[in-house]
């Protein structure tokens, strides 16, 4: 008898409040980005001409539940199963993205207690630019803002979208360090409509309105640059009464692998994860999968060397006595690092230069200082840390006479030697 009454409850709500029929359950958005997790997005953004386009699939058992908090019970599920397709799409001339997801869906019928049925649909577009304020290579951690909005063009019948457009943005603050990763995202998510289901005479009660969204993300390499293991928590929660309505603040956790391949251009990715309490959004658990890949894809040139190179690394500048690179030498450091990527089976050296000013004891301490920060610029960019050193040598090797401030300039550089490793075998290296 008891459970007639919760089911007659439960019919007559949904009957007579068309409202509550409004919900897009499915929380997950894929992240595609160059950096980040599953779901937590990175700062980095794309360079101009590039796109990258993503499809991701992921399974979520009972992302729509009516628990009771008080007794930690299920008092009903409204969606058995969601299973979500999104096709992905982000622009790096306008650092812009476009999420498109498919759905399909076994769900309560409002009509029925006893009738489930299956349905396909498309759900909420949603739009996004990134833009980015800190550029994680010159500045010690990435930030990013992300304004967002979600079309309302999801089926509201069948809990797969919202009744109205929702606009929101997210603040992305992220660290690499070399291997490892670690993000944070929070945002505001804006609902213009607000929805609510209430089980009469229970704790039950799914509220939807202006949302509080957080997540934090971190990665490490397992294989430098091809195999990464990722984990991720994630939720959000309405700003009045702030995580205690337990129904409408949805949090889970996610792990699983990405494979990158050609230079990170193209990434896999396969997880899964559970919801860390019931309600609206937070699955029992979930799998998913996925692939994205940026345009246009550059060919891996691979150059074989047999004698020692010695290479000026023209525009490599530091700031006045000291070791710290200046802006507009990270792009030019980028762009070495594409070349250097051409020589698989060399090691490298890192020479540092100065000209003549100051004693010879100032001069050789700046000349180190300043080829380990180029050394540790390259392995933070993927150079493993056993194929590149760094050494100083002051102002002992002038290239021209420091007879004028054009020669010192001169004088004032970074080398690298590129050493093949069947010299260094012969060495005996």
């Amino acid at each position: 008898m008891k459970r007639l009454i919760t089911r007659i409850v439960i019919a007559l709500i949904l009957l007579t409040s068309c409202e509550a029929l409004a919900l897009d359950v499915q929380l997950d958005r894929p992240n595609i980005g160059p950096t980040g997790t599953f779901t937590i997005y990175g700062s980095r953004t794309l360079e101009p001409k590039q796109f990258t386009l993503g499809l991701s699939t992921n399974y979520t058992e009972d992302p729509f539940e009516f628990r009771n908090f008080t007794t930690g019970s299920q008092v009903r599920a409204i969606v058995d199963y969601l299973i979500t397709t999104d096709f992905s799409a982000e622009v790096g001339l306008h650092k812009a993205g476009i999420d498109v997801p498919i759905h399909g869906s076994r769900h309560l019928l409002a009509t029925n207690l006893n009738r489930y049925r299956s349905y396909f649909s498309i759900g909420d577009i949603g739009f996004y630019a990134k833009i980015a304020a800190l550029h994680p290579d010159d500045f010690p951690i990435g930030l990013s803002i992300m304004p967002f909005v979600t079309a309302p063009t999801g089926n509201i019948n069948h809990y797969v979208g919202d009744r109205s457009a929702d606009l929101g943005a997210r603040i992305i603050v992220d660290k690499e360090f070399g291997p490892a990763y670690v993000g944070v995202n929070v945002g505001y998510k804006g609902h213009v409509k607000r929805e609510t289901i209430t089980v009469t005479g229970s704790t039950a009660r799914v509220d939807v309105r202006n949302e509080l969204q957080f997540g934090v993300g971190g990665s490490v390499d397992v294989i430098r640059d091809r195999l990464a293991v990722l984990a991720e928590f994630r939720g959000s929660t309405t700003f009045d009464g702030f995580a205690k309505k337990e129904n409408s603040s949805p949090m889970e956790v996610n792990g699983g692998l990405k494979a990158s391949f050609l230079d990170k251009q193209v990434n896999l990715h396969i997880g899964g994860g559970a919801g860390l309490n019931g309600g609206y959004g937070a699955p029992k658990y979930r799998v998913f999968g996925g692939v994205a890949a940026t345009f246009p894809i550059k060919k891996q040139e691979v150059t074989t060397i047999t004698d020692i190179e010695t290479i000026i690394l023209q525009g490599v500048n530091f700031f006045t006595a000291s070791a710290k690179l200046t802006p507009d030498s990270h792009q030019v450091l980028d762009q070495d690092y594409m070349e250097l990527s051409k020589y698989p089976d060399v090691s490298f050296v890192v020479v540092g230069h100065t000209d003549s000013r100051g004693s010879v004891p100032y001069n050789q301490r700046l000349s180190e200082r300043r080829a380990a920060a180029v050394k540790n610029y390259f392995i933070q960019k993927g150079i493993p840390t056993d194929r590149i050193t760094s050494e100083g040598r002051g102002k002992s090797e002038p290239l021209v006479p420091n007879t004028s401030p054009e020669n010192m300039e001169k004088n004032r550089r970074v080398e690298i030697q590129i050493v093949p490793i069947k010299i260094l075998e012969q060495q005996g290296v």
